[in-house]
């Protein structure tokens, strides 16, 4: 098989024993351009080897790859990858309500075929994020032939009697901020009280697996495809009204080289 030449199936030829059922003639490649040959080979009860075996134009003798010429090839130079691809990377960062990373989150690239429609991703390769919440993808994926998006799940992480102190804080000081409706708010009433620090004490003992109300405990968007949101609620012009909705959490239609920060508000960790 020489793929890319238009032939159905990209067969060139093919036999049956030392019986050729199919070859094409005039099959004519350009010397400036890269080829993918493929070859396969099933055995039954016969000889068990194949051998590639090509002759130059206007050539005397065939030359056979990985032969008796070694590593000198006629015709042009052979190789075991694509010299074209173009392997996917992508990098980024998972970072708090107050902008620090957050460390050993998951980090899932998953892809598809290329151009392929609906959403059928698989994963191919995950990162853990380092302690300044950076995470980074160097695949030998071939960007050509795949598709990918960057998916993260968040998790709520074990409450510290420092973060609760802080909370506390701010509330005796009546200084709170957007970010607060979605961390200090643990019981989702829309206010803050000594409920609040009372329920993340009992979470933090294990007492309830989680809160009262129905909030959510880890609000989440990124800067690829969500850009305004987070300056919102960074700036305090926000109370719980952004909600992050579609793509917050997976990264589709990604140009290779994908550069994303990831936010994310975890109920009762102020950062």
């Amino acid at each position: 098989m020489i793929k890319g030449l238009g032939y159905a199936n990209d067969i060139i030829t093919f036999h049956y024993g030392w019986n050729t059922w199919f070859t094409r003639y005039n099959v004519n490649l350009d010397k400036n351009t890269w080829y993918e040959f493929e070859m396969r080979i099933q055995n039954y009860g016969g000889a068990y080897n194949a051998q590639f075996q090509y002759k130059i134009p206007n050539g005397s003798q065939f030359n056979q790859l990985g032969g008796n010429n070694g590593s000198s090839h006629p015709f042009g130079e052979w190789s075991a990858t694509d010299p074209t691809a173009d392997p996917i990377t992508a990098s980024g960062y998972i970072k708090g309500a107050e902008e620090q990373g957050i460390a050993g989150q998951t980090v899932y690239l998953k892809t598809q075929n290329k151009n392929q429609p609906g959403f059928s991703y698989t994963t191919a390769d995950t990162a853990t994020t380092d302690s300044n919440g950076y995470y980074s993808f160097n695949t030998t994926l071939n960007y050509n032939d795949y598709d990918f998006t960057i998916d993260i799940a968040p998790t709520i992480g074990t409450l510290t009697t420092s973060d609760i102190n802080w909370f506390q804080d701010r509330l005796l000081s009546d200084t709170v901020s957007s970010k607060d409706y979605w961390r200090l708010d643990v019981n989702n009433t829309g206010s803050f009280s000594v409920s609040d620090i009372y329920l993340m004490h009992q979470k933090r003992q294990g007492n309830i697996s989680s809160y009262p109300g129905g909030g959510q405990e880890i609000w989440n968007t990124n800067s690829w495809q969500n850009p305004t949101i987070w300056p919102a609620v960074a700036a305090d012009s926000d109370d719980k009204t952004a909600f992050t909705g579609y793509g917050s959490w997976s990264l589709f239609d990604l140009a290779n080289g994908n550069q994303t920060t990831f936010y994310v508000i975890r109920a009762g960790h102020k950062n």
